[in-house]
């Protein structure tokens, strides 16, 4: 009996260890603290609180830098092949670049994916003036780590103000890395970072999951509405290599630089893609209004634009307008405007574009008289003159 008592006793003191040294594993990082208190030793919960130690003393007190250091020595004691002890030791030792670099080279030889040592080594990347170098790290850190992104996005997008940087920038969008789509989304909300990306979408993978349409609707209309308009105009040629419309000159995809149906009450227009892609357009009685639209970014020159109109037999009279203007911050300028009347039929309307003029609106309206009119519209084609 005495024997099996002491069994007992045993397995649940086993059972209270493993206890412990589970919970004390599952509130590591969160809850280091708690961690420490019941295993004193336990190397994650310690290089935890050193980094939560660090993070907080914004002052550098040298004393709280000593104390995290410890903990990492600590760690080390307990298991040597610990990646963030060797970083913090790194981070809070002697600022001599061939030490540190000999910590983090070790840590980086035992786990890629401290993000701390990804963050140290693109310290010691920069302080050689290894550009590709530091590139690499910021790679590694953004696809171990998505939430730094916030973080880097502002530092990676700013470097492509120095023109000796875009093209290394350039490289690494080009290999379609996978934080790209976060990087997009995190631009749409800061605004401000939109004139930087436009200098890379162009060197993005043309599979990448980051030309996905919507990224680029999104961009173009942030771009066009701030008056970036070179930006939003490099967007829409990134993103619409392959969303051209056959019998029209442009898509419809990337708004409003791609044509522009309209959708309102009295007068409107839809895109049809079969049999063929053409315009339905339409018109209640004595209504008028643009049924499709287009920002262009025309040279100088001279211009024809053809299209072709086809009326339904039982349709009412009616009008097409052709207008071209230059957009000015100030508002529309008109440069040529023409009128024909709704039939069945190729027409063509020449103007020209006048070199204060570097970007247009081409403006299609219609016109209803005394009854309803629909019709459809094809066959878009913009020539320069000679």
């Amino acid at each position: 009996m005495a024997q099996l008592f002491a069994y007992i006793a045993a397995a649940l003191v086993f059972a209270g260890l493993a206890g412990s040294y589970a919970l004390a594993r599952l509130a590591e990082e969160i809850r280091p603290e708690l961690s420490l208190a019941l295993m004193p030793s336990l190397p994650p919960a310690l290089e935890a609180k050193a980094d939560a130690m660090i993070a907080e003393n914004r002052t550098g007190d040298p004393a709280i830098l000593q104390e995290a250091r410890d903990m990492a020595q600590r760690a080390l004691r307990a298991s040597p092949l610990e990646p963030a002890a060797l970083r913090v030791l790194a981070g809070t030792g002697p600022q001599d670049p061939a030490y540190i670099g000999r910590l983090v080279g070790t840590a980086m030889q035992l786990s890629r994916r401290d993000v701390g040592a990804q963050l140290l080594q693109i310290e010691l990347a920069v302080s050689r003036n290894d550009v590709r170098g530091a590139l690499v790290h910021y790679n590694i850190a953004l696809s171990v780590s998505p939430s730094l992104g916030p973080v880097l996005y502002p530092i990676l997008l700013s470097a492509s103000d120095k023109a000796d940087l875009l093209p290394s920038l350039r490289a690494m969008v080009g290999q379609d890395p996978q934080w790209l789509p976060s990087l997009i989304s995190w631009t749409i909300d800061n605004p401000d970072n939109l004139r930087r990306l436009a200098r890379l979408v162009s060197a993005i993978p043309p599979s990448s999951e980051a030309l996905a349409p919507g990224y680029g609707q999104a961009l173009v209309e942030a771009m066009v509405e701030r008056g970036d308009l070179p930006a939003a105009f490099a967007v829409q040629q990134a993103y619409g290599r392959r969303t051209r419309v056959p019998q029209f000159a442009g898509g419809f995809v990337f708004r409003p630089i791609d044509w522009t149906t309209s959708d309102n009450y009295d007068t409107g227009s839809d895109l049809i893609e079969s049999p063929a892609p053409h315009v339905h357009f339409f018109a209640e009685a004595g209504t008028q209004g643009v049924i499709l639209s287009r920002l262009a970014a025309l040279p100088a020159g001279a211009y024809r634009l053809a299209f072709a109109l086809i009326k339904p037999a039982d349709s009412a009279a009616g009008a097409m307008t052709l207008a071209i203007a230059c957009r000015r911050a100030g508002g529309d300028e008109e440069i040529s405007r023409a009128a024909v009347q709704i039939a069945t039929q190729r027409f063509s309307q020449d103007f020209t574009v006048p070199a204060s003029c570097p970007y247009q609106w081409l403006r299609f309206s219609v016109a209803a008289r005394q009854a309803p009119l629909a019709g459809d519209m094809t066959g878009i084609a913009l020539q320069r003159l000679p």
